[in-house]
């Protein structure tokens, strides 16, 4: 299915899948040690989602194929602004939608925001935020994957990986809220994000290293 991979370059996405993984198995420890509700997963998991949308601007930047001119580099300083934006109204969406949904005494997002950056829930967002930036200097970088894409596949990317994860997400936080936030539905949900998580981040890997450009800068176990 993609026959241009190279052994190096599957080996650069299991390791960056396997931080993945391990940064999303601590929601599950936050939610059997510090009792965390489906609220505060919701808000970790929305932040997230404001996370892939920042790297990606950066991801949009740094593209440059190896045919690239200057009409491209003009295009990228259209499309970079306008993914900005949309991006960043779909996150707005996301957020009223959760606030009207579950309740903005309970959403509370400016407070719980504060908390996941430098309060008592930070110990379970910055690894999430490691992993996507490990994944984009290890992969994105390192296997010059910005040598492979295009700015309209760049932009379009985060896309699929959102709306998986959204839909996910608020169709179990919903079906936790109706069983009163039950531990074992929580964790459920924990688990059903990261698979949800680790497969659209290797299909999405595998089909933008799938293009073969030049050696990769940086090896692993090579």
């Amino acid at each position: 299915m993609f026959p241009n991979l190279t052994d190096q370059n599957k080996r650069s996405i299991f390791a960056s899948g396997l931080i993945l993984f391990a940064a999303n198995l601590l929601p599950m420890i936050a939610v059997w040690k510090l009792n965390w509700s489906f609220y505060d997963l919701l808000v970790l998991y929305w932040t997230e989602i404001i996370l892939i949308g920042v790297i990606n601007l950066f991801r949009m930047i740094l593209v440059v194929p190896p045919d690239s001119t200057l009409g491209f580099h003009l295009l990228k300083l259209a499309f970079v602004p306008f993914f900005a934006g949309h991006f960043g109204l779909v996150c707005v969406g996301i957020g009223i939608a959760l606030q009207i949904v579950f309740g903005k005494e309970h959403f509370e997002v400016e407070t719980q925001i504060a908390a996941m950056l430098w309060g008592k829930s930070r110990l379970v967002f910055w690894p999430l935020v490691i992993s996507h930036l490990f994944s984009f200097f290890w992969n994105y970088i390192g296997q010059q994957e910005f040598r492979r894409t295009t700015v309209m596949r760049r932009m379009f990317a985060p896309y699929l990986r959102v709306a998986a994860q959204t839909l996910f997400i608020i169709g179990g936080a919903l079906v936790c809220r109706y069983l009163n936030s039950p531990m074992q539905m929580l964790l459920a949900l924990v688990g059903g994000k990261t698979l949800v998580d680790l497969i659209t981040h290797v299909l999405l890997h595998f089909r933008f290293m799938s293009r073969e450009v030049g050696r990769p800068i940086i090896t692993v176990l090579d």
